[in-house]
């Protein structure tokens, strides 16, 4: 059986994505394993998978030789199947709105989640992807390890400039995050946000806390001028604090709306175009027709 590597899976020393045909296999490293166990074995799994937010996955222990080279085979602790799915798609293509949908998800995984003792060790948008239309869902097995207590938030600085600043450009500055997200891959930097934000959105709390603060600690650190950053380091975050820090988030994500919609050549087009009302039905029977002769899987509205 001939497998092609994913060309984009290649950071993670816990496995890689594969594919063979129609079929979507990721590899578990030994390295991984002990993460792997106990988040397979976690009892909100399955109803997360139930639910549509986590992807689904089979797990084949079984003659990896068919699978995999030897070398492959020394490193790997089993294989997982998932659904392929149809149409990926990347968080600087989306819309305000599917980013939004997509930062909840995020949060929503990791509350249910953390309240069983299984934390991300990123959160990276990427791990997102939509199915059955804009239903978010979350497809990386492999960014999941056990909690303990005391825990930070290993991946808060990623979800901020992949989720959160993205969304705070459109919501409070009136600025789309696509070009500018295509243009930095990795997000929107919290030290860039912070010199865009006026005074009177300084001045708003979430916002002190999630960017001026962050961002002020960030540079002392840099510049070592803090004496009290390497404490930091030491310090306990109690899980009651953990699950608050993520549920206030999504509170103040789910509140968020684009400053303005602004109009485009497009905005009135439904009532301001060229065909008459039998042009407009003619169309439209023309459309159906085709999709009923040509019965594609999906269609896009470009």
């Amino acid at each position: 059986m001939e497998i092609t590597k994913d060309s984009a899976s290649y950071r993670d020393p816990s496995g890689h994505v594969y594919s063979s045909g129609d079929r979507i296999l990721r590899t578990v490293t030994k390295h991984a394993k002990e993460n792997y166990l106990y988040f397979r074995d976690n009892k909100t799994l399955n109803r997360l998978q139930d639910k549509n937010w986590i992807i689904a996955a089979n797990e084949i222990n079984d003659n990896l030789a068919q699978y995999l080279s030897e070398e492959l085979i020394e490193n790997t602790h089993c294989l997982l199947e998932h659904p392929k799915i149809p149409y990926i798609s990347y968080p600087y293509e989306w819309s305000f709105q599917l980013l939004k949908a997509a930062a909840l998800r995020h949060l929503e995984v990791q509350i249910a989640l953390l309240k069983d003792t299984v934390s991300l060790s990123d959160a990276t948008a990427y791990n997102i992807q939509f199915i059955d239309g804009v239903n978010p869902i979350f497809i990386d097995y492999l960014s999941f390890q056990k909690y303990s207590d005391g825990d930070f938030w290993m991946g808060y600085r990623q979800f901020c400039e992949q989720f959160l600043n993205p969304l705070l450009l459109r919501s409070s500055l009136d600025i789309a995050h696509n070009s500018w997200y295509r243009g930095n891959l990795e997000g929107i930097p919290t030290s860039e946000i912070n010199k865009l934000l006026p005074l009177h959105k300084i001045l708003s709390w979430r916002i002190f806390m999630n960017i001026v603060l962050p961002n002020k600690l960030q540079n002392q650190a840099k510049n070592n001028q803090n004496p009290g950053v390497g404490k930091l380091k030491k310090a306990k975050l109690q899980k009651a604090g953990y699950l608050g820090m993520l549920t206030q988030l999504h509170s103040w994500i789910n509140s968020m709306k684009p400053l303005q919609v602004p109009n485009t050549t497009w905005s009135d087009y439904a009532k301001n175009n060229t065909y008459s009302s039998i042009e407009e039905e003619n169309k439209h029977n023309f459309i159906g027709e085709f999709i009923r002769e040509t019965n594609p899987e999906f269609v896009i509205d470009i």
